[in-house]
């Protein structure tokens, strides 16, 4: 672990985050004074406070050789807008990065200090390694708070039934470019408004009734990953942003959606970097974390009801191993 300055790794709004139920040495009392940040130091109660009050977990990893987190110890966080941040919308924990790698490491912490946002239902919103100035953090903490609650008055939004008769619009796929032709013959091609179909929400147009029926045998082939959400912006900036298809790169066998031309460079110069950016939990099984609090690994496997997501399940061994308390980590 290093203590230089380092850029963010975000993984975004879908990356369903495991932690498991392990007690963490934080070195953090609780119940601080009026006037500082109350650092929790268990994980298991903090992301349980997390869930009950419906907050962001706020995620701090630190080090005392690390010359950059005892600057923002020392000006950050003692910022009374970033206290009263903490104290009305956040549950904030701090770890010291040596005696918890092992957390550090499934939440691909790779400099110091670093700062993870988590939804109550493990999704990371927002990542950052380096130091930031108090305004700055101020910020950054506010865009992922006003993300979160937009991001529930949606879910709310598409939860709540639809007056008898009405008929929900879904959304134009591609740009109404015929996802066929972009990832087997790397053409963009318009898709015709006669030729289209309606799938999982989204409407997506074709050049001829053939590319309809290629798409309608293997739909998952052509669907753009991550629901075309960029995954630069996603990995490098913790945000979400539309991916366009004139900036599309099919990388083994999927097709990416980046925001813009130099976006596509970045992905195409290191591809293994955000190819995963939709792979749900890091590889964990999300119905151990989300029921259990165990860390266990999954298989991946295709799943539309995560939004396009890879997601990946642990087998029920696995799961019951996870369980037993000799699987946890204790510090």
């Amino acid at each position: 672990m290093t203590h230089r300055k380092s850029r963010s790794i975000g993984m975004g709004l879908v990356a369903l985050l495991g932690f498991g139920s392990v007690w963490l040495d934080g070195r953090v009392a609780e119940g601080a004074g009026p006037g500082v940040i109350e650092w929790r130091s268990d994980l298991q109660r903090a992301s349980v406070e997390a869930k009950t009050k419906q907050r962001l977990l706020w995620i701090q990893f630190t080090g005392s050789w690390c010359h950059f987190c005892t600057l923002m110890d020392r000006e950050s966080f003692i910022h009374p807008k970033i206290i009263s941040q903490s104290r009305q919308h956040f549950v904030p924990i701090k770890f010291q990065s040596d005696t918890n790698e092992e957390l550090a490491s499934r939440l691909g912490v790779t400099g110091l200090p670093a700062t993870i946002l988590v939804t109550p239902a493990g999704e990371i919103v927002a990542k950052h390694e380096g130091y930031l100035d108090p305004e700055t953090f101020h910020t950054f903490l506010e865009s992922a708070r006003v993300r979160m609650e937009g991001a529930a008055v949606a879910n709310r939004t598409a939860a709540a039934p639809a007056p008898p008769g009405a008929r929900v619009e879904a959304s134009l796929a591609l740009a109404g470019y015929c996802p066929v032709s972009l990832v087997q013959d790397h053409r963009l091609v318009a898709g015709q408004n006669a030729v289209s179909l309606e799938h999982e929400g989204r409407v997506y147009r074709f050049a001829d009734p053939i590319a309809r029926g290629t798409f309608q045998r293997q739909p998952e082939r052509f669907i753009p990953v991550n629901s075309g959400r960029c995954p630069v912006h996603q990995v490098d900036r913790g945000t979400a942003k539309s991916g366009e298809a004139r900036f599309g790169v099919l990388y083994q066998g999927h097709l990416y959606l980046c925001a813009d031309e130099p976006g596509r460079v970045r992905f195409m110069k290191n591809p293994d970097r955000y190819c995963h950016v939709d792979t749900a939990d890091r590889g964990l099984c999300p119905h151990c974390w989300g029921h259990d609090f165990v860390l266990a690994k999954g298989q991946p496997h295709w799943s539309p009801a995560h939004d396009g997501l890879r997601v990946t399940t642990a087998e029920r061994e696995t799961r019951e191993a996870a369980r037993r308390p000799e699987s946890s980590t204790r510090r």
